[in-house]
């Protein structure tokens, strides 16, 4: 995080952030893990939030319905797809995925959380803080008698304060 490299003109520090730069957004202009992120295709989407106690952060990433119907369809025949998360970083430098494979339906919400991270290559391990830079990536993989797809989606976004937005339906609750 840092102040606003426009304070010269603006003589406010966070206004990129209405003064407020841990819940709204930094200046790489990444948003806050605390909301619904959808590609612009609208084939994949991920809600953020942050558990109020234990300061997990947790999401919910789904397929969208343009996929899910595109998957579905006579000519492709795949209802249930692998998602895996191949790539996760914490402030640019790669942890441990935090997400192993999960072969589901294609309606399936694919959910988990991460407050405790290991880097790789014996770089030593972390807790998410607020105003972390989180950097996740998720690998869709389904096949069928006549076609194989290979997908992917990836976003940053920077950590909020503990409590901020509002738990999915299948993640930890905000007094966790």
């Amino acid at each position: 995080m840092s102040i606003d490299p426009a304070i010269t003109q603006t003589l406010q520090p966070y206004a990129y952030a209405n003064g407020d730069p841990i819940s709204k957004s930094d200046p790489t202009g990444c948003g806050v893990c605390d909301r619904t992120y959808t590609s612009a295709n609208g084939y994949f989407k991920v809600h953020f939030w942050r558990t109020r106690l234990s300061g997990r952060v947790g999401w919910d990433f789904r397929l969208g319905v343009p996929f899910q119907a595109w998957l579905s369809s006579w000519w492709m025949g795949i209802n249930e797809v692998e998602v895996t998360m191949p790539h996760a970083a914490v402030n640019y430098w790669p942890i441990a995925t935090p997400y192993g494979p999960h072969l589901r339906w294609i309606g399936y919400d694919f959910h988990a959380s991460l407050r405790a991270y290991t880097f790789i290559r014996g770089m030593g391990s972390g807790v998410i803080r607020t105003g972390d830079q989180l950097s996740l990536s998720w690998l869709v993989v389904g096949g069928s008698f006549w076609a194989d797809v290979e997908a992917g989606f990836s976003i940053s976004c920077s950590v909020p304060r503990p409590g901020s937005g509002t738990a999915g339906p299948y993640g930890p609750y905000m007094n966790q």
